[in-house]
């Protein structure tokens, strides 16, 4: 079975695979900090690194992968890549096309050439979602906690998995197919800026017009800003619309 990646559009980066976009919307889902092909290593450029605050988090993405036998027949040109690229600046993780059949695994951790299961909990003590070894402890990535992954995986009351779940399939929503158009964003982003520079032109205006220091109460700019932004959004018909006739 070929499985071919459609490059796909996510907060203004192009995919290259909706699988990748799907596991971006899904970090954001998590409230896991997360940046697109951000670095470029010795002849490996990674799909996304998330960014914890005690080291990053190196993941490579193997949409075609529908299950854990698909996705462990990957991890050796996988690990391949990584060690190559000489990555060193903390974890990296494989993910397949979604969570693994086991309920709260992500995924697989490369450690050399072998590899270990990772899984999705929320911290007791900071009750974070963070990622954790199913084998032996792990500390939280949030506030290197102590925890052990199995136990709290098995732990009916901990809601790591309902949260992978949940925020996987609102991700499958967000990034339903759409083709990277590079002309199309391109349009996009000149229109937003167009509409920000109008918007600042006017809010200029009004404040000469009415001479009100940007300065002289809190909030007034912000206010301003609302009302300007209203007035581009949804301008006001000078004539009123034309009776067609249909004959």
């Amino acid at each position: 079975m070929d499985i071919v990646g459609h490059r796909t559009l996510y907060k203004c980066c192009c995919f290259r695979s909706r699988g990748e976009a799907r596991w971006a919307a899904t970090c954001d889902g998590l409230n896991w900090p997360w940046l697109f092909e951000p670095v470029d290593l010795k002849g490996y450029t990674p799909d996304i690194i998330v960014q914890f605050p005690e080291r990053p988090v190196l993941i490579e993405v193997k949409a075609g992968a529908l299950n854990s036998k698909m996705l462990r027949a990957e991890l050796p040109q996988a690990a391949f890549k990584v060690r190559r690229s000489r990555w060193g600046a903390g974890p990296a993780l494989v993910l397949g096309a979604g969570p693994l059949e086991r309920l709260g695994v992500i995924g697989y951790r490369l450690v050399g050439d072998s590899f270990e299961e990772v899984g999705v909990v929320e911290c007791p003590g900071c009750q974070d979602v963070t990622l954790v070894r199913m084998a032996g402890d792990s500390r939280c990535v949030w506030c290197r906690l102590v925890l052990n992954g199995a136990d709290l995986l098995s732990d009916p009351e901990n809601s790591g998995a309902a949260a992978l779940d949940a925020a996987f399939n609102a991700a499958s929503t967000m990034t339903m197919w759409r083709d990277c158009n590079v002309l199309e964003m391109s349009k996009d982003i000149a229109r937003l800026i167009q509409n920000q520079i109008a918007l600042e032109k006017r809010v200029e205006e009004v404040g000469r017009e009415f001479g009100i220091p940007s300065d002289s109460r809190p909030g007034f700019l912000e206010r301003l800003h609302e009302a300007v932004q209203r007035e581009i959004d949804e301008p006001a018909l000078q004539d009123p619309p034309k009776q067609r006739y249909l004959f």
